[in-house]
């Protein structure tokens, strides 16, 4: 809410000075009131940022900052009301222009009045009202003690990367690191390419998000015995909420090489998959699988048909739940990987390939960062070894100096401190994305309305932010 809230107070005081010295405000006798409304909303905006640090801990926070929220949005309601009648006023009819265009000022305004005497004296009323309710809202931030932003929130950097849940096979050598992730594609690799042939072997490997199940089943499918091996590679990112036809649309254009053009029905596509994959051994890898309705109700039929005419096929699938492949009926083999936390030293190497070189080594070659090592372990537990979380606040510190007091500063953050409900994944994520620019959060946060998986054109969502008003 506070991340919103630190987007729409400059918009409100931009609307504001764009309003207060127009001839309409000047008309409805609120011109000093609009100005006077203008400054609270500046002056309370430079204590957004401490606010929306403690909200997640402090219920008392929470609650200011929804009444701030109330108050700003019935700001931009009367703003938008006075823009409205503005624009009304230009579009009315040749013969009260003309009154007006003739009349001196003090008869402008008494013609204003008589044509609209409700309007005129409610917006004044409601905007003192509001003035007031922002009185009240600041001296209640006294308790709070909040601390003013040093540097503008909207002009503070970020690199901090975010992602879609879909994925490809595509490796970002920025996410390997150590020996622990060799050692687990090895051994993988070993499994999927042992003599025992079944019909067809479905291989899980398993573990909570940001663990690194992804990057682990990548570089197995970019290995180069597995390409050697097998006539058909098949990487499908299947996510919480799939499309059927797009999942066999997407394996057999990989099978084949093209779509072939391939229409029809969910029953003719699985019979082109079938014919596509039949004849030659073939890995399929099924990526973020949530439950195991894209395999029992889409892909079993197709992939188990096919392997039956050539054994040796596999199927790897990551998960976050244990007891999925269980249900993966139609196999006869079944293995599993849990993916373990990374230890130290490879956490170390993973958080300082995000950090800028300039940071990492002195400009003598002599290794730097050396005076940050007990912050960077505390940061590193405090992640709970988790990559995608180490990589996220790798981000982070990307924006900040490499000093003591700036990496003191998000190991200490109180975000840290919430209860056991948050995951540490959770928390490190919220960290980078709390020091995005308050216009880039907004548009963030929009995203959370649309279903996941749901593939948006990129011009279709840049005019959704704008018909919001998150893009001047």
């Amino acid at each position: 809410m506070a991340a919103v809230l630190n987007a729409l107070a400059p918009f409100v005081v931009r609307m504001i000075k764009d309003m207060s010295n127009e001839e309409l405000t000047m008309l409805l006798g609120v011109s000093v009131k609009i100005k006077k409304l203008g400054n609270k909303v500046e002056n309370l905006h430079a204590y957004l940022a401490d606010a929306e640090r403690r909200r997640v801990n402090e219920a008392r926070v929470q609650r200011w900052v929804s009444k701030l929220k109330g108050a700003l949005y019935e700001a931009t309601d009367i703003l938008e009301l006075c823009q409205l009648d503005a624009e009304e006023r230009q579009n009315k009819g040749h013969w009260w222009a003309s009154m007006e265009d003739k009349a001196s000022d003090c008869l402008r305004l008494l013609l204003f009045f008589l044509r609209k005497p409700g309007f005129a004296h409610s917006t004044g009323g409601r905007i003192k009202e509001l003035n007031e309710r922002l009185d009240g809202i600041r001296e209640e931030m006294a308790e709070f003690r909040f601390e003013p932003s040093s540097l503008p929130v909207q002009t503070r950097p970020s690199d901090a990367t975010l992602r879609s849940r879909t994925t490809t096979s595509l490796m970002d050598e920025s996410s390997i690191v150590g020996e622990a992730i060799e050692r687990d594609t090895e051994s993988l690799v070993q499994v999927l390419l042992s003599k025992e042939e079944p019909a067809l072997m479905v291989a899980s490997i398993v573990g909570p998000g940001g663990m690194g199940k992804t990057t682990l089943v990548k570089k197995i499918f970019n290995d180069m015995d597995i390409n050697m091996a097998f006539g058909s590679k098949i990487w499908l990112s299947v996510t919480e909420r799939y499309d059927e036809v797009k999942l066999l649309r997407s394996a057999i254009t990989q099978a084949t090489g093209s779509d072939g053009g391939i229409t029809g029905d969910k029953q003719v596509q699985c019979q082109a998959l079938a014919g596509a994959l039949a004849g030659s051994k073939f890995l399929v890898v099924l990526d973020d699988v949530w439950s195991d309705g894209a395999w029992t109700c889409v892909l079993r039929d197709p992939i188990v048909g096919a392997a039956r005419q050539q054994p040796g096929s596999r199927v790897v699938v990551t998960t976050r739940n244990n007891e999925l492949v269980k249900n993966m009926v139609g196999t006869t083999a079944n293995s599993q990987h849990h993916v373990q936390p990374m230890d130290d030293e490879d956490a170390w190497s993973l958080l300082k390939k995000q950090l800028p070189p300039q940071d990492v080594h002195s400009d003598n070659g002599v290794r730097g960062l050396d005076h940050l090592k007990d912050i960077r372990v505390g940061i590193i537990r405090n992640c709970g070894s988790l990559p995608l979380a180490i990589k996220a606040i790798g981000g982070l510190l990307r924006t900040k100096r490499a000093t003591a007091h700036e990496w003191n500063g998000v190991l200490h953050d109180p975000a840290w401190k919430t209860d056991g409900s948050h995951h540490d994944l959770n928390i490190a994520l919220q960290l980078s994305y709390e020091d995005l620019p308050p216009e880039l959060k907004q548009c963030f946060i929009y995203y959370s309305l649309i279903p996941n998986g749901l593939e948006i054109p990129r011009d279709v969502i840049v005019y959704m932010w704008m018909s919001e008003g998150f893009l001047l």
